[in-house]
């Protein structure tokens, strides 16, 4: 008998949660993912993906993400999650990875060489269908 994959929901924590999250239980990975939502209001499904021990939702071409909470089960059939940013830099809408930003705090980015970028949008929807 196969062991229950354990899955237990992200809940970011602004969110005041007085009751301890509880801990699903299920058969397999695709159980879990066809458990999560997937169709958010407006925004297109791109795929379930993963970082470390966290499955990840990506809508519009992986440039929208959630996490969606943190499982024990093997992932690795998922593809691995890299953010992805648009932001305007020099008057130009440039696309940045994980490896150009150094943080993010709402809509500002702090890019690896320092620089601040206001307005910055990890949401705003691909104009390419390459992501």
């Amino acid at each position: 008998m196969t062991a229950a994959i354990k899955f237990r929901q992200h809940i970011p924590s602004f969110v005041d949660v007085r009751e301890p999250i509880p801990v699903q239980e299920f058969a397999s990975v695709e159980a879990l993912l066809s458990s999560l939502k997937s169709d958010w209001s407006g925004q297109t499904f791109h795929r379930w993906s993963r970082d470390a021990d966290y499955i990840m939702g990506e809508w519009d071409g992986g440039f929208h993400w959630w996490v969606m909470g943190r499982s024990d089960a093997d992932l690795s059939s998922l593809p691995k999650w890299e953010p992805v940013y648009l932001a305007l830099i020099d008057g130009e809408e440039t696309r940045l990875t994980r490896s150009d930003v150094r943080s993010s705090c709402g809509d500002n980015l702090t890019l690896s060489d320092g620089r601040v970028v206001p307005d910055a949008t990890r949401i705003k929807k691909a104009t390419t269908n390459d992501g």
